[in-house]
């Protein structure tokens, strides 16, 4: 079979990036590439004989250029673009959500794709394996929301990760294989914007709709009594 073909490209590029020389090499940002890769569920994808990413799909034939370059496909702005092929859905999502909209003003203190599923040891999100999806819903987001340095460049706080992480939904998400609500369940994982935004989850008019998700039916009451605002 072609040496470039869908199942033999972890291989032929591991020829090199799989080298253990590769990998001591001072200046790879990035490494063991090709056996994370093989750990990802693109690569399970292939081996069953379904679609799934493979090194081309991502990184292109020819023009191959590396991720911290602008112009580059797996750019924090390029990689959008690579999963909107197969993710049209969740890409233009996250397209329309405030992560993206700061993205493409130039501010990379934000998540991208990658980010939350990983770059080659990509986990499905939609089922709980181990702690990926615990990882990608929480852990994430409390990377970025929880630094007040970074928090500050935005005029923003981190009373929502103070609060969740006390509240019911925080003490209880790790200790009950992920029952209770995740940042990602109430925000949306892709389409995150602010409660302020008419097309928010967490916007009042729709807050009852997303709680009752969980809670059944919900009064406005009920969808009016949480706040990550701090009790004075």
């Amino acid at each position: 079979e072609a040496a470039m073909a869908r199942q033999n490209q972890a291989d032929t590029c591991g020829k090199c990036h799989g080298s253990e020389e590769i990998n001591k090499q001072a200046d790879i940002a990035k490494r063991n590439l090709i056996s994370r890769y093989k750990s990802s569920v693109h690569w399970a994808a292939i081996q069953m004989g379904r679609p799934g990413a493979s090194c081309t799909d991502c990184h292109g034939y020819h023009s191959i250029l590396s991720s911290e370059r602008p112009e580059s496909t797996v750019s924090m702005v390029g990689v959008v673009s690579v999963c909107l092929k197969c993710h049209p859905n969740e890409a233009r999502a996250f397209r329309e959500g405030a992560h993206a909209r700061a993205l493409f003003h130039g501010t990379h203190d934000v998540p991208t794709c990658t980010t939350c599923h990983g770059d080659h040891d990509i986990a499905s999100l939609r089922v709980r394996t181990g702690d990926a999806k615990q990882w990608a819903a929480t852990q994430v987001c409390i990377w970025c929301h929880s630094n007040e340095r970074m928090m500050a460049r935005y005029g923003l706080n981190t009373d929502p990760v103070e609060s969740y992480l006390k509240d019911f939904h925080g003490l209880t998400a790790r200790g009950t294989a992920g029952a209770s609500a995740t940042c990602a369940d109430c925000h949306e994982a892709h389409h995150s914007l602010p409660s302020s935004h008419p097309q928010s989850r967490m916007n009042i008019s729709n807050r009852g709709t997303a709680c009752g998700e969980c809670h059944g039916q919900v009064s406005q009451s009920f969808a009016m009594a949480f706040s990550h605002k701090k009790a004075m």
